[in-house]
């Protein structure tokens, strides 16, 4: 479903975003 895989990677993106802020 393609919502599906859209929701993951907003949430993988997100993680990205918060990780490189906090080096």
């Amino acid at each position: 479903h393609l919502s599906y895989i859209i929701l993951e990677l907003e949430k993988l993106m997100q993680e990205e975003i918060e990780y490189l802020q906090n080096v």
